[in-house]
């Protein structure tokens, strides 16, 4: 289903995509015809409107799919996807990491949202990625942050040898996508439920900053870490 008929159906109900039990792949098709059209600068800027923002009120929101991205400007999904008011519930923090707030708000997400997509979506160019690289102990809780993307730098090292400074950094960022995911699923009973009994789908993703484009890097792995 395109995203014009998926505006079809919304006409017809007067409901949003998730509520009427759109699936995963169906959102999925969605958000990468969002991006397609961003990369290449024909955004349409939908549901931006004063009679959109009128009908999330009055209706309460009905997203098409959770996102937990990083925090860095560069990199507003909204945008990305090409997706206006009330069609993706964001969750963002410096370098995608899962804490437990972040999971929290999953939680609520995918059991009160109903959201039947769950994206982790790393970057190039992650700050956050470079400094736990660079071994960096700032001050106060970013810390906290770095100790998250740790693990990740260190299963890079430990499992691929010869790579130069970028290839390192943007493994990592993969490899980080991954770790979130873990985090999520370990710590979260709902959200495992959702996914075990296939109303959720959890899929890691990373977008170029320079391109434009989102590289999907597949559905959830539960066993990267055997921790």
């Amino acid at each position: 289903m395109d995203d014009g008929s998926i505006n079809s159906a919304q006409q017809r109900s007067g409901e949003d995509p998730a509520g009427l039990g759109i699936a995963a792949v169906d959102v999925l098709r969605c958000l990468e015809e969002g991006n397609a059209r961003f990369v290449a600068g024909r955004s349409e800027h939908r549901d931006i409107t004063l009679e959109r923002r009128t009908q999330t009120v009055l209706d309460g929101q009905r997203p098409l799919a959770t996102i937990i991205a990083c925090s860095d400007s560069r990199v507003p999904p909204e945008i990305l996807f090409d997706q206006g008011i009330g069609r993706l519930f964001v969750v963002r923090v410096a370098g995608n990491v899962c804490g437990v707030d972040q999971i929290g708000s999953i939680e609520y997400a995918v059991s009160h949202l109903a959201t039947p997509l769950v994206i982790v979506m790393a970057h190039t160019h992650c700050g956050a990625v470079n400094a736990a690289i660079q071994g960096e102990q700032p001050p106060g809780s970013i810390s906290a942050i770095l100790e998250k993307i740790q693990p990740a730098v260190d299963k890079v090292r430990r499992e691929i040898v010869c790579l130069d400074e970028a290839q390192l950094a943007e493994k990592v960022a993969e490899v980080n996508a991954w770790r979130a995911i873990d985090d999520l699923l370990q710590n979260s009973p709902i959200v495992r439920e959702q996914v075990a009994t296939g109303k959720v789908t959890v899929m890691a993703a990373k977008y170029d900053t320079r391109s434009g484009l989102i590289y999907w890097l597949g559905q959830q792995q539960t066993d990267n870490w055997g921790y």
